[in-house]
């Protein structure tokens, strides 16, 4: 959004512009809007693109208290529900706070837990000072600083791009004023969005026990290691841990639990969902748990390691020892409800089970499966684990029962003269960026 001046100061609001354009074209948003006052541009095409959910708001040009006209739009009038925006305001006034009603505070206070409204984080500038092309290229290094870390390759929270932001100041005029005048109004440790955020997938024990331990956890998204996650351990005022995870996608967060309970497990990643676990912290002694399950068909179906509609296979587990001491005499019997299931040996032994170690039973688990079962269809499990003197129960990975996917592959239709066949029935349509209202070239 540009509130022009009309004066020859205003090809850097639109450079800047233009510069966070780019940006967001490139991490293929769509669309973008480019509402300029030059242009017939209305209130209502401000409210239009707030309320259909635009991420980031980009305001240059005239301002005090509020946005210049048409720009002025009442923040607890919008309608976006949880869609909400962050706003940067690189102009006048609008980052002051100590008095109320200033534009900072109308975005950010807009709305309710219930009916959420107006926007979720606010940086801007209080700083009061008449127009000069000086300070419009001040304020667009800011601008762009932030713009050019939120959407970066290590971009990942709101303070960070507010500090890349200032930095950007610095680095470019090294004006104090002006680089003190910049505020934020919202959470700093806000994780910034520039692409659809995707679930992690992350690895760790399920236990550990009492006392100093190096607690490993490894972050993927789509099967690829994840570089720069944040990984942190909390229990209560016993244990505060973090680390970042390398090229690997590991980390290796030191703990020191000194009493029993549960142990949060929290990793957060650019453009990602965070993840939540939870990690059980034993007293000192063993802690079994399950490690791996392989399944061979060979004899009984058709020897591709799946389990099939109609197959006997023999179901190979292995349990693994998180504790600190070793576990004695381990069996484990197979438990499941399934109906289209039948248990032949439900039994395995697996001896004792050293700290660290991962054992595989003795005597594998076999189990048949209804050729009335349905494809994609799911046999959850548990194992009854005992060592000790004590009994578990343990949950692995449910089982996926696989068959055949038929799709097609080609259409042909046919009549009395002529024939059309289209090598793919399906494809994927590209997705479509516009921009909205403008009409200068940059």
């Amino acid at each position: 959004m540009i509130a022009d001046d009309f004066d020859d100061g205003d090809w850097i609001y639109y450079a800047n512009t233009w510069f966070v354009y780019d940006l967001m074209d490139s991490a293929e948003f769509a669309p973008v809007d480019t509402l300029f006052r030059r242009n017939p541009v209305s209130m209502q095409d401000v409210y239009d693109s707030v309320n259909e959910g635009r991420g980031f708001l980009n305001f240059r040009g005239q301002a005090l208290f509020n946005w210049n006209p048409p720009f002025d739009i009442n923040p607890a009038a919008t309608t976006n529900g949880w869609r909400l925006p962050v706003v940067v305001s690189a102009t006048c006034g609008t980052g002051v706070f100590d008095v109320d009603g200033y534009v900072c505070e109308t975005w950010v206070r807009a709305g309710s837990v219930t009916n959420p409204a107006g926007g979720v984080a606010f940086f801007g500038t209080n700083t009061i000072i008449g127009g000069s092309q000086a300070l419009s290229l001040r304020r667009g290094y800011v601008d762009e600083g932030f713009m050019a870390n939120a959407f970066g390759p290590d971009g990942l929270t709101m303070g960070e791009a507010c500090l890349a932001g200032k930095l950007n100041l610095f680095l470019n005029d090294e004006n104090h004023q002006e680089y003190q005048a910049w505020n934020l109004l919202g959470d700093p440790e806000l994780n910034l969005w520039t692409g659809p955020p995707l679930h992690l997938t992350v690895f760790h024990n399920e236990g550990a026990s009492t006392g100093p331990t190096d607690f490993g956890v490894t972050v993927l998204k789509e099967g690829v290691p994840v570089e720069g996650a944040l990984v942190a351990c909390v229990k209560g005022s016993d244990v505060y841990s973090w680390r970042y995870t390398d090229e690997l996608g590991a980390a290796v967060l030191p703990i020191w639990p000194s009493t029993p309970g549960d142990l949060s497990v929290t990793v957060t990643a650019r453009n990602a969902f965070p993840y939540e676990g939870t990690v059980v912290v034993l007293p000192s002694g063993p802690f079994v748990t399950h490690s791996e399950t392989t399944i061979d068909d060979t004899a009984g179906g058709n020897g591709d390691g799946l389990l099939s509609p109609g197959e006997t296979a023999l179901l190979n587990i292995a349990l693994t020892n998180i504790g600190n001491e070793t576990a004695a005499a381990v069996t484990a019997t197979f438990r499941t409800d399934e109906v289209h299931t039948t248990l032949v040996d439900s039994l395995s032994y697996f001896g004792d089970v050293p700290p660290d170690a991962i054992v595989w039973g003795q005597d594998a688990f076999e189990i048949t499966v209804s050729a009335d079962c349905p494809g994609e269809h799911v046999i959850p499990f548990a194992l009854s684990v005992a060592y000790g003197g004590t009994t578990r129960t343990v949950h692995p990975p449910a089982i996926e029962i696989a068959t055949g996917h038929l799709s097609p592959a080609a259409m042909e239709s046919v009549d009395s003269s002529r024939s059309l066949t289209t090598a793919s029935a399906c494809s994927s349509p590209s997705r479509a960026r516009s921009r909205r209202r403008t009409d200068m070239s940059r």
